[in-house]
Protein backbone atom coordinates (compact mmCIF):
# COMPACT_ATOMS: atom_id res chain seq x y z
CA UNK A 1 0.00 0.00 0.00
CA UNK A 2 1.90 3.11 -1.14
CA UNK A 3 1.04 6.24 -0.34
CA UNK A 4 2.33 9.06 -2.47
CA UNK A 5 4.52 8.68 -5.36
CA UNK A 6 6.80 5.55 -5.40
CA UNK A 7 10.35 6.87 -4.46
CA UNK A 8 13.81 6.24 -5.80
CA UNK A 9 16.30 4.24 -3.67
CA UNK A 10 18.54 7.60 -3.16
CA UNK A 11 14.99 8.83 -1.22
CA UNK A 12 14.78 5.67 0.43
CA UNK A 13 18.53 5.67 1.62
CA UNK A 14 17.70 9.01 2.93
CA UNK A 15 14.86 8.13 5.10
CA UNK A 16 16.59 4.78 6.32
CA UNK A 17 19.44 6.61 7.44
CA UNK A 18 20.13 6.75 10.99
CA UNK A 19 16.76 5.82 11.98
CA UNK A 20 15.14 3.31 14.49
CA UNK A 21 12.70 0.74 12.90
CA UNK A 22 11.23 -1.28 15.74
CA UNK A 23 9.78 -4.55 14.65
CA UNK A 24 6.30 -4.70 15.40
CA UNK A 25 3.77 -8.06 16.36
CA UNK A 26 0.38 -8.02 15.28
CA UNK A 27 -1.88 -8.13 17.96
CA UNK A 28 -3.57 -11.80 17.77
CA UNK A 29 -6.56 -13.39 20.03
CA UNK A 30 -6.39 -16.43 21.30
CA UNK A 31 -8.33 -17.78 18.18
CA UNK A 32 -5.79 -16.35 15.35
CA UNK A 33 -7.65 -13.81 14.38
CA UNK A 34 -6.14 -9.82 14.08
CA UNK A 35 -8.11 -7.95 17.63
CA UNK A 36 -8.11 -4.67 14.80
CA UNK A 37 -8.77 -2.42 17.54
CA UNK A 38 -5.79 -3.06 19.78
CA UNK A 39 -4.05 -3.13 16.47
CA UNK A 40 -4.92 0.47 15.53
CA UNK A 41 -4.29 1.11 19.07
CA UNK A 42 -1.08 0.18 18.81
CA UNK A 43 -0.11 1.70 15.69
CA UNK A 44 -1.65 5.27 16.57
CA UNK A 45 0.92 4.80 19.83
CA UNK A 46 4.00 3.69 17.94
CA UNK A 47 3.91 6.56 15.22
CA UNK A 48 3.78 9.12 18.06
CA UNK A 49 6.88 7.16 19.07
CA UNK A 50 10.37 8.78 17.95
CA UNK A 51 10.63 6.60 15.32
CA UNK A 52 11.58 6.20 11.58
CA UNK A 53 8.55 3.98 10.99
CA UNK A 54 7.67 0.44 11.35
CA UNK A 55 8.95 -3.04 10.21
CA UNK A 56 5.98 -5.70 9.91
CA UNK A 57 6.60 -9.37 10.25
CA UNK A 58 10.13 -8.66 9.93
CA UNK A 59 11.47 -11.60 12.07
CA UNK A 60 8.39 -13.46 13.24
CA UNK A 61 7.34 -14.03 9.82
CA UNK A 62 3.85 -14.07 10.87
CA UNK A 63 3.04 -12.24 7.69
CA UNK A 64 3.27 -15.65 5.70
CA UNK A 65 0.52 -17.42 8.12
CA UNK A 66 -1.73 -14.55 7.85
CA UNK A 67 -4.84 -14.32 4.91
CA UNK A 68 -5.11 -11.54 2.38
CA UNK A 69 -7.36 -9.49 4.38
CA UNK A 70 -5.92 -9.74 7.76
CA UNK A 71 -2.32 -8.56 5.99
CA UNK A 72 -4.11 -5.63 4.20
CA UNK A 73 -5.76 -4.35 7.42
CA UNK A 74 -2.85 -4.19 9.13
CA UNK A 75 -0.64 -2.25 6.60
CA UNK A 76 -3.67 0.20 5.78
CA UNK A 77 -3.85 0.79 10.17
CA UNK A 78 0.31 1.21 9.85
CA UNK A 79 -0.71 3.36 6.97
CA UNK A 80 -3.14 5.40 8.50
CA UNK A 81 -0.95 5.51 11.55
CA UNK A 82 2.23 6.67 10.35
CA UNK A 83 2.85 9.92 9.39
CA UNK A 84 4.48 11.09 6.13
CA UNK A 85 8.05 11.24 7.76
CA UNK A 86 7.78 7.80 8.90
CA UNK A 87 8.62 4.46 6.69
CA UNK A 88 6.50 1.44 6.52
CA UNK A 89 8.53 -1.81 5.77
CA UNK A 90 6.82 -4.99 4.72
CA UNK A 91 7.10 -7.92 3.53
CA UNK A 92 4.31 -10.50 3.37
Amino acid sequence: ILRGPTMGADRIRQLLAGRLFPAVPAPLRSDGSLDLDAQHAYARWMAAQPVGGVATWAHTGRGLRLDRATRLAILRSWRDALDSRQVLIAAA
